[in-house]
């Protein structure tokens, strides 16, 4: 094999590589580390382009992809369900966050969610 098309041949591998890791290592269900006392989790669902998950007092449900580090939510919906101000607070709050494409990192079964000075964490189930 010529060192050109190794080369090329390495090159689409690793592209390849990277267009996939986004797509399993999200997979799955995540649920929220350390949530405040007294309050169901956060919790969120991957599968395939599809996110679902607890919002803090509401389900929500949306499509999702992940591109360079990013995390990028699109179409994000919920239920309307009426909660305590502090639940719906943290709901508009995580919403939010979502929304503002966070970067997305996975260490073990733990993936990070991290912007501007703000960070969530979950663990996989």
């Amino acid at each position: 094999m010529s060192k050109k098309l190794l080369i090329i041949s390495l090159a689409a591998s690793t592209l390849l590589l990277t267009a996939c890791q986004h797509s399993h290592v999200a997979l799955g269900t995540f649920s929220e580390v350390n949530p405040p006392a007294n309050i169901k989790p956060l919790t969120m669902h991957f599968e395939n382009d599809r996110l679902s998950g607890h919002a803090g007092c509401n389900n929500m449900m949306g499509q999702y992809s992940i591109n360079k580090g990013v995390l990028e939510i699109s179409q994000l919906a919920t239920t309307a369900m009426a909660c305590p101000p502090p639940q719906m607070e943290r709901e508009r709050d995580f919403s939010r966050f979502l929304q503002g494409k966070p970067r997305i990192s996975f260490k073990d079964n733990v993936m990070t969610l991290n912007k501007d000075g703000m960070q969530y964490q979950f663990k996989r189930l």
